[in-house]
């Protein structure tokens, strides 16, 4: 089994600039590998000695996957050739040892640029029609202020239905998206569970005319949801109102994750991307250079939208992710805060604050209160009333009426921290494997402001990137700021007796482990003794 060591030791150096003293991080990061197919003892490999292949198929199958990869999977007949969601690379040397490129979720790597009726799709997913404008007037609002991520026009909200008079939204299942019916059901149970908001899948004679539907006393006419297997993961923002037909949303291949199901059915209901809101720079930093050229628009605000007073939210469904619509692999977006950067992009489920706001604006939170009567407690601490009557607290937060603050919205990083004295570190669950999908970040700082961070690498080794960009195992060390980009390193990268230095008193170190397969690591930092500058 690959077994990797990583030790890090603090020694007093004299600083390049004026002999100021300096702290001196040593890096070992060596492998013991014998077998994998990157093995450092092998000469680098040419862009001729990779091969990129690509199946299709169901996202069970994905789900699925153990390593080594078989390199003779069997595509489906079925299966369009719309999608490509999973790109698998391989050594020559090494044909059984395939390693997935993971596309999952990721509209700005599935979507093509032009979605229904060719208009071209906003922020990656969304689908504005070219008539009545967007939210915000022309332009689609974008660059100007704004708000958080509800649209403002009353009249893209589903109203409610004339018999229970709850947010009503009908739906059909087409043909195409059959196979993924359970999981599209379970994303509508959670949107009911956690709103007033009801669905109801309605009848049609002929699901390809999709121009009308009515209920049996003839009362409910116009448009409602149409669930397709498409190209990509995208959906119209709100009621279409103007129509009296059927409004696509599709879940291609690719996005058949929960929390990107509840994604697009949270645009359909008026939600637009939490990165899109007015005081964004207040909680994130969008880095423009790393941007595909001509994908900047994608991360500029919208004009009038609704807030509500709701909290901007790193983890909410709605969110980018770090790198998303990135050119080499650089992150797009970071937080204020660089330890909650995992959080960006999850698709786990909602967070707290996504339902909060839905629940405001369509007024389920009124209509709760008013049930309860007199029995309504007060919420603090941004809870709010739900159906049973109960303050429904957030995360941090707990008592009847959510007064006690017990901890942080966000969950605590599980590995890393702030790198200040003598310690051990070691990867999550040494000398064990590390799980998959690791993150660990440090935050090294010198004692002093004219003391700078110098890290000296012993030796290094790691999956290797391809085409420049490490999809798997990465490690990024920030030398000038944590809200920049630093240097991302990965295979054989970094060489033994390399030093790199902070540009001032700062080092952010990130490491993020795709799979989890590859081996173990143990970090040792040893804190040497202040003096003075």
């Amino acid at each position: 089994m690959p077994v990797f060591i990583f030790e890090a030791a603090v020694t007093k150096v004299k600083s390049e600039e004026a002999g100021r003293v300096a702290e001196r991080m040593v890096l070992h990061f060596a492998s013991l590998t014998g077998y994998d197919l990157l093995d450092p003892d092998d000469e680098p490999l040419s862009p001729d000695d990779y091969i990129r292949y690509s199946y299709k198929y169901d996202q069970e199958e994905y789900d699925d996957l153990g390593f080594p990869v078989d390199d003779h999977r069997a595509k489906d007949d079925d299966e369009e050739e719309d999608v490509l969601p999973l790109e698998f690379v391989y050594d020559r040397r090494f044909p059984s040892r395939f390693l997935p490129i993971d596309r999952r979720g990721r509209f700005d790597l599935l979507n093509p640029d032009l979605g229904p009726e060719g208009v071209p799709f906003v922020e990656g997913d969304m689908v504005f029609p070219e008539k009545p404008s967007p939210p915000g007037g022309e332009g689609a609002g974008v660059g100007e202020e704004g708000g958080r991520k509800l649209v403002s026009q009353e009249r893209l909200l589903w109203p409610p239905h004339p018999d229970t008079g709850l947010p009503f939204v009908p739906f059909v299942i087409h043909s195409s998206a059959k196979k993924i019916r359970p999981l599209l059901e379970k994303a509508i149970r959670t949107w009911e569970n956690r709103t007033c908001i009801t669905f109801k899948e309605i009848p049609l004679e002929d699901e390809d005319d999709l121009h009308g539907y009515s209920d049996s006393q003839q009362r409910l006419r116009g448009p409602f949801l149409v669930f397709v297997r498409s190209s990509g993961c995208w959906s119209y923002v709100g009621r279409q109102y103007w129509r009296r037909w059927g409004q696509r949303l599709s879940i291609g291949r690719g996005c058949t994750k929960l929390g990107t199901v509840l994604h697009e059915i949270g645009h359909a209901l008026g939600l637009l991307h939490e990165q899109s809101r007015s005081d964004r720079d207040e909680h994130v930093k969008i880095l423009w250079e790393n941007i595909i050229l001509g994908k900047q628009k994608n991360f500029r605000v919208w004009k009038d939208s609704r807030f509500d007073g709701v909290p901007y939210d790193y983890s909410s469904v709605m969110h980018y992710g770090s790198y998303f619509f990135s050119q080499g692999g650089q992150p797009t977006i970071l937080p204020r805060n660089p330890f909650h950067q995992p959080l960006l992009g999850q698709r786990d489920g909602f967070s707290f604050r996504d339902t909060a706001a839905v629940n405001s604006i369509y007024g389920c939170v009124k209509r709760w209160e008013a049930s309860c009567g007199a029995a309504t407690p007060k919420c603090e601490n941004g809870g709010y009333i739900f159906r049973n009557c109960r303050c429904l607290c957030p995360p941090g937060t707990a008592g009847p009426t959510c007064a006690a603050v017990v901890g942080d919205y966000y969950p605590q990083l599980k590995c890393g921290g702030n790198v200040t004295s003598s310690q051990t570190i070691s990867s999550p669950g040494h000398p064990r494997p590390f799980p998959a999908n690791t993150w660990c970040m440090w935050w090294a700082r010198a004692p002093r402001p004219c003391q700078r961070v110098r890290l000296v690498v012993d030796a290094f080794h790691l999956l290797r990137g391809v085409g420049g960009v490490c999809h798997w195992d990465m490690f990024e060390v920030r030398l000038r700021d944590p809200l920049e980009a630093g240097g991302a390193y990965c295979g054989a990268d970094l060489s033994p007796g390399q030093e790199l230095i902070s540009e001032g008193r700062d080092m952010f170190i990130v490491f993020r482990g795709k799979y989890g397969y590859i081996g173990n690591r143990r970090i040792h930092f040893l804190q040497g003794v202040s003096r003075r500058c």
